[in-house]
């Protein structure tokens, strides 16, 4: 029933880590967004909240200021949809990587070398 899906995307959402958002954010840029073709994460990197955010910041600081807002009207928005007591915990996070990538900084997000060696920057 509508209902029961209802209720099953609710618990998924309230489910989601702060690198699943990010992961998501990234993938809902299309090709029309600059230097977003051609970014690879290595397999696995999304599972690690310190690479999440590293890679998230870095394409994002590649993209132009309006489709940074975009993205923040993107979160917002997913935002509005998550259990309240998810929200304080994912928002941080999001706001955390939003301010670098105001910023074009993403040098506070380190990731072991054990999991990435090199990510390719936006252009």
């Amino acid at each position: 029933s509508l209902r029961e899906m209802k209720n099953d995307s609710r618990r998924r959402r309230s489910a989601d880590m702060p690198e699943e958002v990010m992961e998501r954010m990234i993938q809902s840029l299309d090709g029309s967004h600059e230097n977003i073709e051609g970014i690879v994460t290595p397999p696995g990197i999304w599972g690690s909240t310190p690479c999440a955010k590293k890679v998230f910041c870095q394409v994002m600081s590649g993209q132009s200021d309006e489709a940074v807002m975009l993205m923040e009207k993107k979160m917002a928005t997913y935002l509005n949809m998550l259990h309240p007591s998810m929200t304080g915990s994912i928002a941080h996070h999001l706001d955390d990587v939003m301010l670098a990538v105001k910023r074009r900084d993403c040098s506070a997000f380190l990731c072991t070398a054990s999991r990435i060696t090199h990510l390719p920057m936006p252009r």
